[in-house]
């Protein structure tokens, strides 16, 4: 997965089974879950900055043979 870039949405669910995504195909090539500890932990976390005050978080999750770099973005406009 070099070189895409993965954009995680994070849901509770309280019945896995009675979940049943249609993904839209032109949007979403793929749909996995991931434990909600990875998410949580301080060292499952690292992050990168720049000088714009643009931070990155990274979280790394080995998806059956594929490792997905799931991240996300915080923008300080201060």
């Amino acid at each position: 997965m070099v070189g895409v870039t993965v954009v995680p949405v994070i849901r509770l669910l309280s019945d896995m089974k009675a979940f049943s995504p249609i993904p839209n195909a032109v949007e979403v090539e793929k749909i996995f879950d991931a434990p909600l500890d990875m998410f949580l932990k301080d060292e499952k976390r690292r992050e990168n900055g720049w000088e714009i005050s643009i931070c990155w978080h990274y979280f790394d999750f080995e998806a059956e043979i594929e490792v997905c770099d799931l991240g996300s973005d915080c923008w300080n406009l201060d």
